[in-house]
């Protein structure tokens, strides 16, 4: 758990006051972590500074954490994010999608993976109508955010006409004993 904190009249960080730490609440399990004394001040401020404390033993699902702050005044604030803890198995596409999308000139097709294997991607761009006209690969990725850069442009090097297509993201593993796949549309507009 990574959190970025910044205050103008400063981040409390003191355990003195009743109810007033820097406290992270994890959703199931129910459970609420004193992050004080992991709090590190920026560099020559007292105003910001940031956290990190390490998550482990999360069961796999959905999860939500809620950190709540104090500043130096007694003011509190909080944020609330929601992940997901998934083990490292099957190859899986995550989170499918290119960015931007819409797009005039140029996207990037994205996706998250669990584990950091070497995998190659395959991206196929389709008409409506069904017709192939673009294909991306890239092998031996490693990231677990993986992105392929898109020119918009056909296997003829020409750009697309506004509209709608398909794509199919294609992952499989350097041996190939496991595969995964995604599908997608996508607009451009210009």
């Amino acid at each position: 758990l990574i959190v970025r904190l910044s205050d103008q009249s400063g981040i409390n960080t003191s355990t003195v006051g009743v109810g007033h730490r820097l406290e992270a609440r994890i959703s199931d399990p129910d459970e609420t972590i004193d992050l004080s004394n992991y709090y590190r001040s920026d560099l020559d401020t007292y105003r910001s500074g940031e956290v990190r404390y390490p998550l482990t033993d999360l069961p796999e699902g959905r999860h939500t954490v809620t950190v709540r702050a104090w500043d130096i005044q007694n003011n509190s604030s909080q944020a609330e994010i929601a992940f997901e803890v998934r083990t490292a198995g099957a190859l899986e596409v995550l989170r499918p999608m290119n960015v931007p999308d819409p797009f005039a000139e140029r996207t990037t097709f994205t996706f998250q993976r669990v584990s950091t294997d070497p995998i190659d991607v395959e991206v196929r761009i389709y008409s409506v109508a069904g017709r192939l006209l673009q294909t991306l690969s890239e092998t031996g990725i490693v990231d677990r955010f993986v992105q392929l850069p898109w020119d918009g442009r056909d296997r003829e090097g020409d750009r697309v006409a506004n509209g709608v297509y398909f794509y199919r993201i294609s992952a499989r593993n350097i041996d190939g004993s496991q595969h995964a796949e995604a599908i997608g549309k996508l607009a451009v507009v210009r």
